[in-house]
């Protein structure tokens, strides 16, 4: 019994021991991700160079001014940007809960949110439950001094609030 319980465990250890397709893959796309990440110009991005690429292809600046970025750091400071410039809102984020965070509340007289998508994180093994970031793109229409606020909520009871969002942004010319 004990011969037999003994050649169990040595098999159970060397299954372990070898490399599997899913170790090589996972290697494959961290170095695929290093490189997107040297190919983006890094910017002020809190998250890193991979949502700066995705955030990259859903936002095209084209008036030359910089796009600021701001995560939960940010949260209940105060941010100034020019008229007709960017500013992404980037929030972690896992759809496969029931807290989701809300559409974000901006004064539609000085901001106009241009983006509002969730963006999930890597996920090569398509494993279940793997998290993302919230991405809201904002942009200064006018001059003025307004609050945006977004809540991170459950679906079924907007007044369970788990985490709350805000940033006083102002807007001028240059």
């Amino acid at each position: 019994m004990k011969k037999l319980l003994m050649v169990c465990l040595v098999l159970i250890l060397s299954a372990g021991c070898g490399t599997s397709e899913n170790s090589n893959q996972n290697t494959e796309v961290i170095e695929m991700a290093e490189i997107k990440t040297m190919m983006v110009p890094m910017r002020k991005n809190p998250v890193g160079g991979i949502l700066d690429a995705v955030a990259e292809g859903m936002s095209g600046d084209g008036n030359g001014i910089e796009t600021e970025y701001v995560d939960m750091l940010s949260n209940e400071s105060t941010l100034k940007l020019q008229t007709q410039q960017r500013m992404l809102i980037i929030l972690p984020a896992n759809q496969t809960t029931p807290y989701h965070w809300t559409d974000l509340e901006v004064d539609e007289s000085i901001l106009t949110l241009t983006i509002n998508e969730y963006v999930p994180d890597l996920n090569p093994e398509e494993m279940m439950g793997v998290g993302g970031h919230r991405v809201f793109e904002i942009m200064g229409i006018a001059p003025g001094k307004t609050v945006v606020e977004t809540k991170q909520a459950h679906v079924a009871d907007s007044q369970d609030v788990v985490e709350e969002f805000s940033l006083e942004v102002i807007v001028g010319d240059s």
